[in-house]
């Protein structure tokens, strides 16, 4: 067989990005007394092979919105969950540093629809 005929056989990966929050303000909270206003940013890109869906996973980061990051850097040495929702996303995840976060769940979408204040 010559090269080209391997070539056939070979699959063909692409990546599309499933979804994009770009600096979205959002909450971090541990339900208890961690309540901290922060910008998230995270893409959910999935890897294609031959057109079908494969590896899908999340990659993100997170920025205090104050200069003061004491909650969110003491939490970062904390082992528990938190929770971060904004930008449509609501999702648990642990800490790793300041900035740095491993998910611990799913992303979950949501919704939040204003309540109809006229009579």
């Amino acid at each position: 067989m010559h090269l080209n005929q391997y070539s056939r056989y070979t699959m063909r990966k692409k990546m599309r990005s499933i979804r994009k929050v770009a600096s979205e303000p959002a909450t971090l909270s541990d339900r208890i007394r961690l309540n901290v206003n922060v910008h998230l940013n995270l893409g959910e890109p999935q890897n294609l092979v031959d057109g079908l869906p494969d590896m899908r996973f999340s990659v993100g980061s997170l920025q205090s919105e104050d200069q003061t990051t004491y909650p969110v850097s003491h939490a970062s040495r904390s082992l528990a969950a938190v929770t971060v929702a904004g930008g449509g996303i609501q999702t648990t995840i642990r800490l790793s540093g300041p900035s740095a976060f491993t998910f611990m769940s799913v992303v979950k979408e949501i919704h939040i629809r204003k309540a109809n204040t006229t009579p």
